[in-house]
């Protein structure tokens, strides 16, 4: 008998082992199963306000930029908005810093421009301080820091020029890994 009770006990062991290793392969399957984390596709909204650097170069922007100002993305809160041009690339480049250090760095190609009358072909002086009109460019993301780290995305920018003060809305979309 004594032999039986121990192999009831080796049974029940056995049995017990067997119920461990299952629960574990099911636990594994299940964590195997699950997705990775996924990147996040969000639209993107914003509307600025900027002023260009004018004959004088006055007033100034920081980082040899020719525009520059502020502004709020929808969600993101507010940023500050710096506008140059790449020679390497012969693109126009759009920085957005947020409160927080995060970057966004956007490449930007005109599409479009549409001025009242003939005011995009007036012969102004060289003194003159810009010609009113609709600009429409897209931009994509080439770069960004902090939230938006590894982030692609893209959309158009459209703004409304008179003199040497804008005012624009970003709008398109970005995902964030």
């Amino acid at each position: 008998m004594a032999h039986l009770a121990n192999a009831t006990i080796d049974r029940r062991e056995v049995m017990k082992r067997r119920s461990l290793i299952t629960g574990a392969a099911v636990v594994c399957a299940v964590a195997a199963a699950a997705p990775a984390a996924s990147a996040a596709t969000e639209p993107f909204g914003a509307a600025y306000t900027e002023k260009y650097v004018g004959p004088n170069a006055h007033p100034a922007c920081p980082n040899d930029a020719f525009a520059c100002g502020t502004g709020n993305a929808d969600g993101l809160g507010g940023f500050t908005t710096e506008r140059g041009f790449d020679e390497g690339c012969s693109c126009l480049v759009r920085d957005l810093g947020f409160p927080d250090g995060s970057t966004l760095n956007l490449v930007e190609d005109f599409v479009s421009f549409t001025g009242p009358g003939r005011s995009g072909s007036s012969p102004a002086p060289p003194t003159s301080e810009g010609h009113p009109g609709t600009y429409v460019l897209s931009w994509t993301v080439v770069d960004g820091s902090g939230r938006f780290a590894g982030a692609s995305g893209n959309g158009t920018d459209q703004y409304d020029s008179a003199g040497l003060i804008a005012s624009g809305t970003l709008s398109g979309t970005i995902t964030t890994p």
